[in-house]
C-alpha cells in the first residue's frame, strides 16, 4: 500500500473470510480500517504512509491498524498523510520502523477540526492503474487543499509550510522522486503567501 492507495503490488495471498471466522470465531472487521505502514524511515520519500482498508480486509504484520474515536477514518488519513504530520514524525523517528511508540505521542488537531478536513478516498490500484497517488494529476488540487487545511488546523501559515517543504530540510527524496508534484505544491504555496500578504 501507499498513501491513499491499496494494492500497488499483486496480492500473493488471500484470506478466506469463512476460514478466518472458523479459526477466530468472528469475521474480519466489517468496518473500513485506517492503517499505516510500519516499514519506513525519516529519509524515505515519505515516512507516514496511511490508507483506509475496505471492510473485511486483512493486512500483514507490517500494517498497523488504528481504531479512531470521534473521527472518520478517511479524515484521520488526511492528517496522517499530510506533509505537516510527516515533518513532525520525521523529527521523532529513527531506524526503519514507524510503530505506535512514535505515533501515540504525535500531536493532532481536535476531532471536530479533523472531521471538517477535505477527504481523499483510498483508491484500489488494480482498478485505477495507479502506482502512486500523485500519478493522478486530477487529484493534485485536492491534495494541495488537504495539505493546506491540515497546516491551518495545526495553526501554521504559509511561511511555516515553506519551512516544512524546504527540500534541503526534510523532503529531499520526495522532491527528487516527485519533481512535478513538488513544484506544484511550491507554486500553490507561493499563491498562499500572496493571499496571506494581501489579507494582512
Amino acid at each position: 500500500m501507499d498513501q491513499f492507495l491499496v494494492g500497488i503490488k499483486p496480492i500473493r495471498w488471500w484470506l478466506s473470510v469463512e476460514a478466518a471466522e472458523r479459526k477466530y470465531g468472528k469475521p474480519p472487521r466489517s468496518e473500513a480500517t485506517l492503517v499505516f505502514r510500519e516499514t519506513a524511515s525519516n529519509t524515505n520519500e515519505r515516512t507516514c504512509i496511511a490508507a483506509v482498508l475496505p471492510p473485511f480486509s486483512a493486512g500483514a504484520h507490517t500494517l498497523s491498524g488504528v481504531l479512531v474515536e470521534n473521527v472518520a477514518p478517511e479524515a484521520a488519513a488526511i492528517v496522517l498523510n499530510s506533509v505537516c504530520f510527516d515533518f513532525a514524525l520525521r523529527l521523532r523517528t529513527a531506524g526503519t520502523h514507524v510503530s505506535f511508540t512514535y505515533m501515540r505521542p504525535m500531536p493532532v488537531p481536535p476531532a471536530d477540526v479533523v472531521n471538517r478536513l477535505p477527504r481523499i478516498p483510498t483508491y484500489l490500484a488494480w482498478a485505477t492503474d495507479l502506482g502512486h497517488i500523485t500519478e493522478n494529476h486530477e487529484i493534485w488540487p485536492l491534495l494541495w487543499e488537504a495539505n493546506r487545511a491540515v497546516a491551518e488546523a495545526y495553526g501554521l501559515g504559509p511561511d511555516d509550510f515553506d519551512h516544512i517543504l524546504d527540500p534541503e530540510c526534510r523532503f529531499r527524496t520526495f522532491a527528487r522522486k516527485r519533481p512535478e508534484f513538488f513544484a506544484y505544491l511550491r507554486q500553490r504555496l507561493e499563491e498562499w503567501k500572496v493571499e496571506a500578504s494581501c489579507g494582512s
